[in-house]
Parts: C-alpha cells; structure tokens; sequence
C-alpha cells in the first residue's frame, strides 16, 4: 500500500497543482462586479425607507453613488461609516447624491434595517431592492460591498467591489477622491 501511494502522491500533487492553477484563471478571467465603465446606467424607481420612492431619473444632473450592501456583511457594516460621512458632506451640495441600496432579503428586514441604522446614528437614504426591483442583478453586482458612481449625464463612471480600507478616515477619503474625480470631468 505504502508503494502504491508512493507512486500515486507525485500524480495527486501534480492534479492539485493544475486544479489550482485553473481556478485562479478562472477567477482573474470573470470580471469584476458593476456595469462597465462608461455604460449608461440603468434606470429605476425603487421604494425607500423614507416617505418618498427613489428615481434615479429624478436624479439627472447630479453625480449619484450608490452603495450596495446588507446588515448581515461584515465588510459592509465595516464601510457604512464613510457613507454616512460622505453623505454628510455633500448633504448641501446639489451636485451630488449619496444613497445606499440595501440587499437584505426576508420577513421582518424593513423593522430589522430601521433598527440597524437607528442603532448607528446613519441617516443616509436607503433604496430597498426587492424581488420585483432587483438593481443588484441591473447593475451586475456580483458580490457586496459593491460601490457604483454614475456621472451627472447617467453613465457609469465607477464601480468597486469590497472595501479598499479599513480604516474609515481612509475608505472615505477614497470615495471622496472617486466622487470629486467624477464631479472634475465633463
């Protein structure tokens, strides 16, 4: 048995090894999530957690981000502090629009969002995607974090999967930097 296996671990080590290889091809082949760069956006009228439906329409002439996530990710929850301080910051500035997509799904998820933000003093708007309003599978949003900017004439200008820092002064000096480079460009 111990010659057999001898013989058989180079032919399984060489195996793993291709599998391996393979799956990362394949990995660095998929693109990334988010619409291409340049795309027109996809329009949509979604519900909110506030009295009034979002329109990304309603919208035009601004730069708007949108922020995909759900109360269950840790990494969103680790991003949701520089939403909140972007939407801070350009809460008087007409030429942008900070909003969030939340992507929880179930019953009880509209009380269980409140209570989420509540609990963290975020007052950002939140667009509830639906079964009926599915703007994850719109804007080919693979996996969350997924942060979408879209300039003032409707066309994609940004899309990043994840969160490129931890450090919350650092993620929103990177939105921020993403946003004013969409505001600079005609």
């Amino acid at each position: 048995m111990a010659r057999l296996f001898a013989l058989a671990w180079p032919f399984v080590r060489g195996l793993g090894l291709f599998v391996f290889v393979v799956a990362i091809a394949m990995h660095l082949a998929e693109p990334e999530s988010g619409l291409e760069v340049g795309t027109d956006a996809p329009g949509f009228s979604v519900p909110t957690l506030g009295p009034k439906p979002f329109s990304l329409e309603a919208h035009r002439g601004q730069v708007v981000l949108l922020d995909f996530w759900a109360t269950w990710c840790p990494a969103c929850r680790k991003g949701l502090p520089s939403v909140q301080a972007l939407h801070t910051r350009y809460a008087d500035d007409d030429r942008v629009h900070i909003a969030t997509v939340n992507t929880d799904q179930g019953p009880g998820r509209i009380p269980g969002v409140k209570a989420f933000l509540q609990r963290r003093g975020y007052g950002f708007p939140v667009l509830l995607e639906g079964p009926d309003t599915n703007i994850s599978r719109r804007y080919a949003v693979r996996s969350i974090p997924t942060t979408i900017i879209i300039d003032a004439q409707g066309k994609v200008r940004w899309v990043e999967s994840g969160i490129a820092s931890t450090v919350p002064e650092r993620l929103t000096a990177h939105l921020d930097a993403a946003i004013q480079s969409v505001l600079g460009d005609p």
